[in-house]
């Protein structure tokens, strides 16, 4: 970089450190009609960073670096949203319990869309890839399905594969075992149990990109714009907590919404 410039490093460096001494704030451009990404990016296991990105303008309305995905912060952020002029006509997320709760009560009428991806990952989780029951191998093709609906049509198959699923192995999954050492019953199929849970609680809110092609049905396209950023992030993690944050803030204002950087605009 210094043979780049034809600055001294001492002067880059000053540069560089003033910049993550101020970084950009939020800066939400007004939407009367947004459909809202929310996903939340992992770093280790207490360490998040909040995305609400616009698909319409294709933009993060907002972030935040949290610990968790938390009801009262997300409540909040959409509050501060709305304040800006960022109004949501649906919102896309894991279905994560934060999430939820938060736009029950912040946007209780809008469409809320189940990301299918997500809901495929957590159910072949349940399932190993060479299931020894029959009932677990139908329910791996059934989640394998579940991301390539486009249409009505493969909507409604889908489901009636489903509800047909559960009645042809509903004694299967019934079966129980008992153990010696422990001296109690337990349900023998406990993860398709939880598949069948988990499929159950996620249907009402699946299919809303059928109705509105607008409707993102799930958070891919945000999970590919920080792909990389995660590998860059990981070079600097020798700076302090503060800055690491600032750095988060430039990346997304200019690598992710392409504004520009300068000493006086923020």
């Amino acid at each position: 970089m210094v043979k780049t410039t034809g600055k001294g490093k001492n002067t880059i460096l000053r540069s560089i450190y003033w910049f993550l001494d101020h970084p950009p704030k939020t800066n939400p451009t007004p939407n009367k009609n947004c459909r809202l990404i929310i996903d939340a990016t992992w770093f280790g296991r207490n360490y998040c960073l909040l995305i609400y990105w616009d698909t319409d303008i294709q933009k993060v309305q907002l972030w935040r670096v949290a610990s968790w995905e938390r009801f009262e912060e997300i409540s909040e952020d959409l509050g501060t949203l709305r304040t800006r002029g960022v109004i949501l006509v649906s919102a896309t997320s894991d279905g994560g319990k934060g999430v939820k709760l938060a736009l029950e009560e912040e946007y209780p009428n809008i469409p809320h869309q189940r990301c299918l991806v997500h809901l495929q990952r957590l159910s072949l989780a349940l399932i190993t890839k060479n299931p020894r029951s029959h009932a677990g191998w139908e329910a791996r093709q059934m989640a394998l399905f579940v991301s390539r609906i486009r249409t009505r049509d493969e909507k409604d198959k889908w489901i009636s594969y489903f509800e047909n699923w559960c009645r042809r192995w509903e004694k299967f999954l019934k079966e129980r075992t008992f153990s010696e050492d422990k001296k109690k019953w337990w349900y023998t199929h406990k993860s398709l149990r939880r598949l069948r849970g988990l499929i159950v609680n996620a249907t009402p809110k699946l299919f809303y990109f059928l109705d509105d092609g607008k409707i993102r049905k799930d958070t891919n396209g945000l999970e590919g714009r920080f792909s990389s950023f995660k590998q860059h992030y990981r070079q600097h993690r020798g700076l302090s907590k503060k800055r690491r944050e600032a750095y988060i803030a430039w990346y997304i204002t200019v690598v992710i919404n392409k504004e520009l950087p300068t000493r006086n605009g923020y």
